[in-house]
């Protein structure tokens, strides 16, 4: 049997655009009590409309992952509003692709600000209310790109691998509290950070965004007693 997602409670981050937007509103169809966290409040509230008009619930809470303040308020509402947490979504990121000897310092500590420590930061800010509650999922949101290196991705690259290492540890270590931790590397998404082309024929060999948000819902919807392996990995299927 699985856990129903109506009525779950879920954090979405970078839900105002791209994979985080269908994550969340995907979720919210489902039934879940969605907070929208993002740093661009506009479309925040767009969101938020549109799923409500839907007869979803959404909660738009304008937050940035690199502030400590933001994010406990980000959790603190939630906790307010709903008395407690079931579903982390760790989608916020940021990409940068030129070559290593283009990238300054400040590009490689933007990516690690929002990638890693903005990812580690929401972590943190759930673990101990799932751990009191003895149940919760968080989902991490990586990339192929975090089991490889390329030309032009090696900023890219080395947050991913950072986010995939310490989605396995700290699964190792809630599991035992019953909470799951998953680390999701997907190859190309059909997004505009891949592409701003909307007739670009490479995006039909893209992955889809609900893909992910259906692969979500999979995994926050696991008996408690079920646990699989950290990290999934998944491309589109070429026949």
């Amino acid at each position: 049997m699985s856990i129903p997602l109506r009525d779950q409670v879920a954090i979405v981050t970078g839900a105002s655009s791209g994979i985080g937007l269908g994550i969340a509103e995907h979720l919210a169809s489902g039934g879940a009590k969605v907070l929208l966290s993002a740093r661009r409040g506009d479309e925040l509230a767009s969101v938020a409309e549109r799923i409500r008009s839907n007869g979803g619930e959404a909660l738009p809470i304008r937050t940035d992952v690199t502030n400590d303040d933001d994010v406990d308020a980000l959790v603190a509402r939630a906790l307010d509003q709903y008395g407690r947490i079931d579903l982390l979504v760790n989608n916020a990121g940021l990409a940068r692709h030129k070559a290593f000897t283009e990238l300054s310092m400040d590009d490689f500590e933007e990516l690690f600000a929002v990638n890693v420590f903005g990812l580690v930061r929401c972590t943190r800010a759930v673990a101990p209310r799932m751990i009191e509650q003895e149940a919760g999922t968080i989902v991490n949101i990586s990339s192929g790109a975090g089991f490889m290196g390329y030309a032009g991705g090696s900023a890219y690259c080395a947050t991913k691998h950072a986010v995939n290492g310490f989605g396995k540890a700290v699964y190792d270590e809630l599991r035992h509290h019953g909470v799951q931790v998953y680390t999701v590397g997907p190859g190309a998404v059909n997004t505009t950070m891949m592409s701003h082309d909307e007739d670009d024929p490479a995006r039909e060999q893209m992955l889809q965004v609900n893909d992910l948000a259906e692969l979500v819902e999979f995994l926050a919807t696991r008996e408690r007693h079920v646990s699989f392996e950290p990290m999934w990995t998944f491309s589109r299927f070429r026949g």
